[in-house]
């Protein structure tokens, strides 16, 4: 995706298989898929794309070599120094991107406007770039969508509060939508990202209910050997669903270890009733929310907002969510407003909200409605974006 005489690049990484943004557009304004959030910003402000995809034709073997022995973030970090025309301006869309080129740019002494996009500062090898190589001074502004990162970066880290900026992430509500009531007794569970799976499965264990999960994100290993990450054994459009291993889909993920030594120390089986299901597509996903009654997101307790994506799809569809109360995930749910909250690592208490909403569907549907409420005045994906842009006009 490409701009005439652009000023503006914003740099972000996609994965094998993964599918072209352009694509991704076009799907997204047929309403096949929801919109993407770098997409609709390199739309506003007329940018260029820069990723893995798309590396330019003069810097294509430098860009092989430092992928091969630096990693990615080198190489994109890189990539944008060795583009022909020079951008005043740099969106990196990850700590992991950001970083990195703050660095090169400190090292060469280039001047230039750099935002970052920021998900978990708080991490020991990323702070290291703040505490120790002050990174942040190369930076225009770092956008955090979290309070809690907001406060442990300037308290911790040291980064001027005034180079700090909360803006929250929007969900696409034209594509996320409540759409028929949904059956009896269902709920699902979605996501990979620091997920307690084994506080999960002890909690529904004895639960009188359907149950589904979704594993995966574009991140993941793909085990279906299929050309695009996205692709599921069995689309689950009707609620049937193949048995798969949940231990074979984690292979890869943060929490197959973890999960892991949860099985070995339970020394039992994983409850018949769950339907475990990896990588679905958007449409499906989505089919997924619409027959749950509502959804759980269970957590480890972790210092960022873990779970941000899905509780927003989930209160979009107009689901009422349970959410692990950590550390890091307090902005978006009031407790018995839009969903109900359970502290870590507590398969009772977890076991405990689940039937109370199971039991009593009418509380359950008020707050799936306020959730879409919230949404709708908070948390849009175009009140995300304008946020976005506005930030970076200023300059």
């Amino acid at each position: 995706m490409s701009a005439s005489n652009p000023s503006t690049a914003i740099l972000l990484t996609t994965y094998p298989g993964q599918r072209p943004l352009h694509e991704t557009a076009k799907l997204a304004a047929a309403g096949g898929v929801p919109r993407n959030s770098a997409a609709e910003l390199a739309h506003v402000l007329d940018a260029d794309i820069i990723d893995n995809s798309n590396s330019a034709t003069g810097s294509a073997r430098v860009y092989r070599i430092l992928t091969r022995l630096a990693g990615l973030p080198a190489a994109l970090s890189a990539e944008v120094l060795l583009r022909g025309r020079s951008y005043r301006t740099v969106i990196a869309w990850a700590d992991r991107l950001g970083l990195p080129l703050a660095l090169v740019n400190k090292l060469i002494r280039r001047r230039q406007t750099l935002f970052m996009i920021s998900v978990d500062l708080s991490h020991p090898k990323k702070a290291f770039f703040l505490r120790r190589l002050h990174v942040d001074r190369q930076m225009r502004a770092i956008i955090c969508s979290s309070s809690v990162q907001i406060e442990l970066v300037s308290e911790e880290l040291g980064v001027p509060r005034e180079k700090l900026h909360l803006i929250q992430p929007g969900v696409d509500t034209r594509f996320w939508q409540p759409g028929d009531r949904p059956g009896e007794r269902r709920f699902c569970s979605v996501g990979s990202e620091a997920r307690d799976w084994a506080t999960f499965v002890a909690a529904v264990a004895d639960v009188d209910a359907e149950v589904e999960v979704a594993l995966g994100s574009i991140v993941l290993a793909n085990p279906t050997g299929s050309e695009h990450p996205d692709n599921v054994q069995e689309a689950p459009e009707s609620g049937t669903g193949v048995r798969l291993d949940p231990l074979e889909l984690m292979k890869g993920t943060a929490g197959h270890k973890a999960y892991q030594r949860w099985l070995d120390q339970r020394r039992g089986a994983v409850p018949d009733r769950i339907r475990w299901y990896m990588q679905l597509k958007s449409p499906q996903l989505r089919n997924l929310y619409a027959r749950s009654c509502f959804v759980v997101i269970p957590l480890h307790n972790v210092e960022f907002d873990a779970g941000y994506t899905t509780i927003l799809e989930a209160m979009a569809m107009g689901k009422a969510v349970i959410v692990t109360r950590t550390r890091g995930q307090v902005d978006l749910v009031t407790e018995g407003e839009q969903g109900l909250y359970v502290d870590p690592a507590n398969p009772a208490a977890l076991r405990a909200a689940i039937n109370r909403l199971l039991d009593s569907p009418e509380d359950a549907q008020r707050m799936g409605l306020a959730g879409r409420r919230l949404v709708e005045e908070r948390y849009t994906l175009d009140g995300y974006i304008q946020q976005l842009a506005d930030l970076v006009r200023q300059g």
